[in-house]
C-alpha cells in the first residue's frame, strides 16, 4: 500500500465512513448513504437532537463549500480521493511522502475535526477527535479492519536471531543469501530469502531519507543484538519470551510500507 492510501485510509477511518473493508463514498454525515454518483448533496443533517447538524459527506466528509472550492463535480471515488489530496497540501502535509506521525496529523486537524490537534483535541469546539492511540490503531489494522498478521511468528524467532547476529552485528560483511553459514539453519528456505530480502515498501517510504529513523531503527538493532550478547546462556525458547519477539515485530510494524511512524 502506497503513503498516500495509507492517509487516506486512515482519514476515512477517523471520519467514520469505513464501510465493510474500504472507504465509504458514498456516505452522508450520520451514517446515511447518498447517490455518490451525482454532486455534492449539500443537506444539512442532524442524526440526534445533541447532535451538531452538518451536510459533511463523502469517504472524507466534505462540506458543499469545500466540494466546489476544489473543482466540484460528481462524487466519484476517484475525484474524492483526488480532492482530498489537495486538501492535504493545503495544509503543508503530502500524502504521497510525508509520515503519519502528531506532528502531520496535527496539521491536517483545521480540515478534519476527527484529526487530533497537538494538544489532543479537535480543532473545532464542541467536536471530539480521535487519540493519537487510536490513530496508531488504524495503522495496524488490514484493509477489512482487522489486525494485520504479524511478519514474525513464534517459529520464526530462533531462525531471526541468527539471522540478526550473523547478517547484523557490528562485525558483518556482506554475505549472500547462498552463504555456506545458512546451511545449519533449520528454517524454512522462504523464510530466510525473505528476511535477507531486501523490502521495496520500506525503500520507498520517508524512513530512508530521514536520519532520525535511521537511528532509531540502528539502536533498535543495538538493543536487540546487546540482549543476544548479554543472554548467550539463555535457550532461544527463553530469550524470545524475555522480549527478543516484541523487539522483532516493534522493528517491523515502524517500517510498514507508507506507514512509518517513526
Amino acid at each position: 500500500m502506497s503513503n498516500r492510501q495509507s492517509w487516506l485510509d486512515l482519514i476515512s477511518r477517523a471520519e467514520g465512513t469505513w464501510r465493510n473493508g474500504g472507504r465509504g463514498y458514498n456516505i452522508y454525515y450520520g451514517g446515511g448513504t447518498f447517490d455518490n454518483t451525482q454532486n455534492h448533496p449539500n443537506k444539512v443533517i442532524q442524526p440526534t437532537q445533541n447532535s451538531i447538524p452538518s451536510s459533511a459527506a463523502g469517504a472524507y466528509q466534505f462540506m458543499p463549500g469545500t466540494w466546489q472550492g476544489q473543482g466540484g463535480g460528481t462524487m466519484t471515488p476517484e475525484r474524492q480521493d483526488e480532492y482530498a489530496y489537495r486538501l492535504g497540501l493545503d495544509r503543508g502535509v503530502d500524502f504521497d511522502t510525508a509520515a503519519i506521525n502528531p506532528d502531520n496529523v496535527a496539521l491536517l486537524a483545521p480540515e478534519w475535526a476527527s484529526l487530533p490537534t497537538a494538544a489532543g483535541k479537535s480543532y473545532y469546539p464542541n467536536q471530539s477527535a480521535k487519540t493519537m492511540g487510536e490513530i496508531s490503531s488504524f495503522l495496524n489494522q488490514g484493509p477489512a479492519g482487522q489486525p494485520k498478521t504479524s511478519q514474525v511468528n513464534e517459529e520464526q524467532i530462533p531462525t531471526l536471531i541468527k539471522l540478526m547476529e550473523g547478517f547484523l552485528g557490528p562485525d558483518r560483511t556482506p554475505t549472500s543469501s547462498s552463504d555456506q553459514s545458512l546451511m545449519d539453519i533449520d528454517a524454512d528456505p522462504r523464510l530466510i530469502a525473505a528476511a535477507l530480502e531486501p523490502d521495496p515498501g520500506i525503500i520507498n517510504t520517508e524512513a530512508t531519507s530521514n536520519d532520525k529513523a535511521i537511528r532509531e531503527l540502528q539502536k533498535t538493532q543495538d538493543t536487540i543484538l546487546k540482549f543476544i550478547k548479554q543472554n548467550r546462556n539463555l535457550s532461544e525458547k527463553e530469550a524470545t519470551t524475555r522480549g527478543l519477539k516484541k523487539s522483532f515485530e516493534d522493528a517491523y510494524s515502524a517500517f510498514q510500507p507508507g506507514s512509518s511512524v517513526i
